[in-house]
């Protein structure tokens, strides 16, 4: 499928063809002939594989789903097939027979199981075997019910590999080189748009070549001043100290009084 990278620079590659296409043949920013014809053919055939990409993800969902209802509809036919076995009449079979019918199509034991669809799978072609050795051919499958069996089949080996993805892993690998490819047509013209100017910083004619805006040379934004950094201030370590610092004059009876009473309790 399409995802975010690519069609981000699809759309920046149609961008800088707008702009391109517009300037004039004097401009010094214009594309070269041969550069613009090669931007050109690598933005159409990343288009292209981009594309091819959505139709194979189409047949993968499309081929599962066939995949998928041949898988049911075989899982109802081998049920058929169990029924018709067990079905024969007791007097024209014995249980020994029987049981070697049964587990001759695959059914162990004579028991119907879980039918995942590996053993769908496993079942259905032992079905359509030749070599199976029943005794005789009216305890076999009838012939409508194989060739329904063999119907069904082929439909799940026509769409095998549209479901397992793999026409897609091809386009998507060939969609990641021809992305890459691009990619670095991308840095060309870049690289050409900010050389053909003495401006450092020239985002007015880099801005199309670079989704981010890219800026060339240093920023010249000016810095904020760092703030100093203060000294911690020391704090009072008792009541007189904190007295003091306020400026509130004691007298001395009453800070020998203070002094006194913190001391008794082993300061603040």
């Amino acid at each position: 499928m399409p995802n975010s990278d690519s069609l981000s620079v699809i759309a920046q590659g149609q961008l800088i063809q707008t702009v391109d296409t517009g300037r004039a043949a004097t401009d010094r920013f214009k594309m070269l002939a041969a550069d613009r014809t090669l931007f050109d053919s690598r933005l159409a055939d990343l288009t292209q594989k981009d594309n091819d990409t959505a139709l194979t993800e189409s047949n993968r969902a499309g081929g599962s789903g066939k995949a998928r209802d041949a898988l049911n509809q075989l899982n109802v036919l081998l049920r058929d097939g169990y029924k018709g076995i067990a079905g024969i009449r007791s007097s024209t079979i014995s249980d020994a027979q029987r049981l070697e019918v049964f587990t001759a199509y695959g059914w162990a034991s004579g028991k119907l199981g879980e039918l995942g669809d590996a053993r769908v799978l496993g079942l259905a072609r032992l079905a359509l075997s030749s070599d199976l050795n029943i005794e005789k051919p009216e305890w076999e499958y009838a012939a409508a019910l194989k060739t329904e069996i063999a119907a069904q089949l082929a439909i799940f080996d026509a769409n095998a590999d549209d479901r397992t993805g793999g026409d897609r892993m091809e386009a998507t690998k060939a969609r990641n080189t021809a992305l890459d490819l691009f990619l670095t047509m991308l840095s060309r013209c870049r690289h050409f748009l900010c050389s053909a100017s003495d401006d450092i910083d020239n985002r007015r004619n880099c801005a199309a070549a670079d989704s981010r805006s890219a800026r060339i040379g240093p920023r010249n934004r000016p810095r904020r001043p760092l703030r100093p950094r203060l000294r911690p201030r020391s704090r009072p370590r008792n009541f007189s100290q904190v007295v003091a610092r306020k400026g509130v004059p004691l007298k001395p009876p009453l800070v020998r009084a203070t002094t006194r009473f913190e001391n008794s309790l082993g300061g603040i």
